[in-house]
């Protein structure tokens, strides 16, 4: 009795489709053409190529972009059992503050008064803010699916990092809109709608991926 009830079991079990590398690019791939997308119709600033050159567009996506690489690449590691994180998280910690840091730097170097000005630009943030959690939405929601799907051994850490991996990737792409280009002012407003989307992710990814 109880061998043909496991038999039945396993019989009606939907077959689980592998937690793959190439799963989670497919999926955080789709992500970002979505909030690649969300950008597009919000709108592409027009100076773009003169921005870029000019270095200050290249510095805010250089910074964003430091910070969202390792996070990406722990994000996918967190879905693996056995995958050494820890090490790999703990330094996200000091990396994301030397992000913050060196262009506040950099900027009170330049000129102290216009760097508290530019801390200081509420109008500028209350614009900025939204649309950075709107281009991260899809790449959060691409996160929580992966993990999801895999097997995170400590899910309140992979949910920080999937809360850093998706913003930092959505405050990356959304700097090819903002026409904003003060260090300070990203250093300031960019990183505080980075930290403060991975700080809900830590509270609520955990309950939704619960084994």
């Amino acid at each position: 009795m109880r061998d043909d009830l496991i038999d039945r079991l396993v019989a009606e079990a939907d077959p689980v489709r592998p937690a793959t590398g190439a799963r989670f690019v497919r999926l955080f791939g789709l992500a970002a053409l979505i909030s690649l997308v969300i950008v597009a119709v919000i709108g592409i600033r027009a100076d773009l190529r003169p921005a870029l050159t000019g270095g200050l567009l290249a510095a805010k996506l250089l910074l964003t972009g430091t910070l969202a690489c390792p996070a990406i690449w722990l994000l996918w590691l967190s879905g693996r059992p056995g995958a050494r994180v820890r090490r790999g998280s703990r330094l996200l910690i000091p990396l994301a503050l030397a992000m913050l840091t060196a262009p506040l730097l950099v900027a009170f170097v330049r000129g102290p008064g216009s760097a508290l000005e530019d801390m200081a630009r509420f109008d500028w943030a209350s614009a900025c803010l939204p649309l950075i959690a709107l281009a991260t939405l899809p790449l959060w929601i691409a996160s929580l699916a992966w993990l999801r799907v895999s097997a995170p051994t400590n899910p309140a850490r992979s949910a920080w990092i999937a809360g850093l991996a998706s913003a930092s990737m959505g405050a990356f792409l959304f700097a090819l809109h903002c026409p904003f280009d003060s260090l300070a002012y990203v250093a300031t407003w960019y990183f505080a709608a980075i930290f403060a989307l991975a700080g809900l992710s830590r509270l609520v990814i955990p309950p939704l991926i619960r084994w």
